[in-house]
């Protein structure tokens, strides 16, 4: 068993340490890293009578121990809600609508949000595009020893837009969207 007395949530008033205190670990005269078993003999639950451990909720004897996660409506795990309790929530930043939007390239993401970090720039797919064939570009350069001429990474940078426009469905047909699909020779409108 791996559980620990006192760091973990095995009791209802568990963590102990954090119920009771330092000086209740040093008053039980057990080490800090004692495990929850050191409390159970032949499959019954002796605690010391010099201790003062609350038994007021004893686990069961003879029934399967369970993982539940505590802050959990019905105490089942979930990324989503385990994500929710870690992550540091801070009010959205200006700018979260230029890297995290819909029909963006996954890969430009990450270097995306990179660049625009506390900064303040238009919402567009070919920035995204741009800074990531760019940065890739001067990667090989240092680290590969190749390059390319500006008009190929130019050309390669204008075919992943033009595709990734020509795969959006649904986009609606205002002004600006229609302008945007002759700009750059895209026509899905009526997909």
């Amino acid at each position: 068993m791996t559980t620990s007395l006192w760091f973990d949530n095995w009791h209802p008033d568990s963590p102990l340490a954090d119920s009771y205190g330092e000086r209740f670990i040093y008053d039980s005269g057990m080490e800090k890293n004692v495990k929850v078993n050191v409390m159970i003999h032949n499959l019954e639950w002796k605690i010391p009578t010099s201790q003062a451990i609350p038994s007021n909720s004893n686990p069961k004897m003879g029934q399967k121990d369970e993982i539940i996660w505590l802050d959990s409506p019905n105490h089942r795990f979930s990324v989503k809600i385990a994500w929710e309790q870690l992550r540091i929530h801070r009010q959205m930043v200006e700018w979260h609508d230029i890297v995290w939007f819909k029909n963006v390239v996954p890969r430009h993401l990450f270097l995306l949000w990179m660049v625009v970090h506390k900064r303040n720039f238009s919402r567009k797919m070919s920035f995204a595009a741009t800074v990531y064939h760019v940065w890739q570009e001067w990667n090989a350069r240092i680290f590969a020893g190749m390059s390319r001429t500006s008009n190929l990474v130019f050309n390669q940078i204008e075919c992943i837009i033009r595709d990734k426009l020509d795969l959006m469905r649904n986009v609606l047909p205002t002004n600006e969207n229609k302008r945007i699909q002759r700009a750059w020779r895209v026509n899905n409108m009526d997909s």
